[in-house]
């Protein structure tokens, strides 16, 4: 092993060595710090209808749109069914060495997820999320992406990358809370499929209705929308379709997805209509933060 790699091994050995979870221990790996966080500017709710088409939910004061500097999202699961004993510090030092190496081009940051309904819907699937945002909206050509290689890890099931569509967040939400070594954070994400015909009135319902409910769950924290650029490995979207990546943050402490104003949100007759007309396809998943890298 090259002097390097020992010293690479030994920082990581150090840094990790009070940890006693093998999978879901929050840790933080810093590369390189930044001089500053990543900006936030939290805009005025008449401003608000400058960002965001539809802007009914602009209107109520528990809601607040951010503007961000991420511009966009590589998202990347990673199967270890072949690996039962891989740890978040395993999956974090794989991409601790993909960031370092700028194998994600504008990568601001890195996020580690492990799922948590391996039991239920998730069975089968990969366990691993990683989620690199960047400063980017767009990306190069998928040729690069073949170096993002985990041999001792697992196969990389799902690659895609989505740009940023709209973000909504409690006033007292930010993203650099999530950056912390004790931050924990439940998140559901959502991928679909839409008839591309029915984006606009999709987006009506999601913006003057869905998020006024969902904002109303215990424990809610932050709703992003992106929309898939380019293929990608694993798309499920066909000529005329378009894919949306919708991601949920919860406080872990308060998760009230099973309670009834969770239910209250799906069972409308806008989400019914939007759920038999416009939605093709539906992936939902739900984890648990690990951690996050720093790039």
């Amino acid at each position: 092993m090259g002097k390097h790699k020992l010293a690479h091994a030994s920082a990581v050995a150090s840094l990790l060595s009070s940890l006693t979870c093998p999978r879901r221990q929050h840790i933080r790996l810093l590369r390189a710090p930044l001089d500053q966080p990543t900006s936030q500017l939290q805009i005025s709710r008449r401003s608000f209808k400058s960002l965001v088409a539809g802007t009914a939910i602009s209107n109520h004061p528990s809601v607040s749109a951010i503007m961000e500097s991420i511009q966009s999202l590589l998202y990347v699961t990673v199967d270890a069914s072949n690996s039962n004993n891989t740890s978040a510090i395993e999956v974090l030092e794989w991409v601790q060495k993909c960031s370092s190496v700028g194998q994600v081009p504008g990568a601001v940051g890195a996020y580690v997820y492990h799922a948590t309904d391996s039991d239920g819907a998730g069975a089968e699937k990969p366990a691993w999320l990683v989620m690199w945002e960047t400063n980017s909206a767009s990306f190069p050509a998928t040729g690069y992406l073949k170096t993002l290689e985990v041999p001792s890890l697992g196969t990389l099931n799902r690659l895609q990358h989505f740009r940023l569509q709209s973000t909504y967040a409690a006033p007292s939400f930010s993203s650099t809370d999530l950056h912390n070594k004790s931050a924990t954070n439940y998140i559901v994400a959502v991928i679909i499929v839409l008839d591309e015909k029915l984006k606009a009135e999709y987006d009506k319902y999601y913006e003057e209705e869905h998020i006024g409910a969902l904002m109303k769950v215990p424990g809610w924290r932050r709703t992003r929308r992106f929309v898939e650029e380019g293929g990608g490995s694993e798309t499920m979207r066909q000529s005329g379709e378009v894919q949306i990546l919708q991601l949920h943050d919860y406080d872990p402490e308060n998760y009230g997805i099973e309670g009834q104003e969770f239910k209250s949100a799906t069972s409308t007759q806008w989400y019914k209509d939007m759920m038999a007309n416009a939605v093709k396809v539906k992936d939902r998943r739900t984890y648990e933060l690990c951690g996050f890298v720093h790039v």
